[in-house]
């Protein structure tokens, strides 16, 4: 396999993991894994998917890992995974917002993954939230509390990096990332 590494983001809504992606894919070898979307809402940054595909998915066993939330079903499949590593030849950046998706990811797709906790005060994820126009803000507030105390109890030894978004402009914050994934600190 020409790459075997991964990054994946882990945080709250409006944390900052799009900004951040972008950044890395102009730095690095990096690209966006766009998770499989079934359901209603934003479209931006998902590949958008039927429940037939999902069912087709999960039967020949391509999900390593699936979550619902926002009256939708969100999907990391191992042949977008493949298709990143081994046609593009890239480092796949994943966003997640769950403790069990980081272990379901290390353990459904075996690579070096860089694990990077990123945040910002709950103040300025709504700032964020509003800026962008988005629909849910109180939704994703509730779900913003509910990652920040599922990365409060979970062992700090999962995360390679915790960064605060607020505290660090983007280009810094992936030139950090990158350090620490190309020397897996």
């Amino acid at each position: 396999m020409p790459n075997s590494r991964g990054v994946l983001l882990y945080g709250p809504p409006a944390a900052g993991k799009d900004t951040i992606t972008s950044q890395l894919v102009t730095i690095g070898p990096y690209a966006h894994f766009q998770r499989l979307k079934v359901g209603p809402g934003r479209t931006s940054g998902y590949r958008m998917g039927t429940v037939e595909q999902l069912a087709t998915l999960r039967k020949h066993g391509q999900v390593i890992y699936e979550n619902r939330r926002y009256d939708s079903t969100y999907v990391v499949d191992r042949s977008e995974l493949d298709a990143i590593l081994h046609e593009q030849e890239r480092v796949p950046v994943l966003h997640v917002g769950q403790v069990d998706a980081i272990r379901a990811i290390r353990r459904g797709y075996p690579l070096t993954w860089t694990v990077v906790m990123v945040f910002c005060p709950r103040e300025e994820a709504e700032k964020r939230l509003i800026g962008r126009h988005d629909a849910r803000v109180d939704e994703r507030l509730a779900v913003w509390d509910e990652t920040l105390t599922e990365a409060r109890r979970a062992d700090p030894a999962l995360f390679d990096l915790v960064l605060n978004t607020d505290s660090f402009e983007p280009t810094h914050t992936a030139a950090a990332i990158d350090w620490c994934q190309r020397h897996h600190l």
